[in-house]
């Protein structure tokens, strides 16, 4: 493969979109974990206001 300033441009947008694809990833997995942590916490709250009519009886 020749070399060309085309060529290593291209490669350099690559890298760079690579790099993205990977902090998008992070991001997504970072994203999920403070989504599930929310809910658990809403659950806990909702628990905590609502009790279970179980506990009534």
């Amino acid at each position: 493969m020749k070399i060309t300033p085309d060529s290593l441009k291209a490669h350099d947008y690559t890298r760079k979109i690579r790099a993205l694809s990977r902090k998008g990833a992070a991001l997504k997995k970072k994203s999920r974990e403070l989504n599930e942590a929310l809910n658990a916490t809403l659950r806990k709250c909702a628990e905590l206001f609502q009790p279970k009519k179980d506990k009534e009886q």
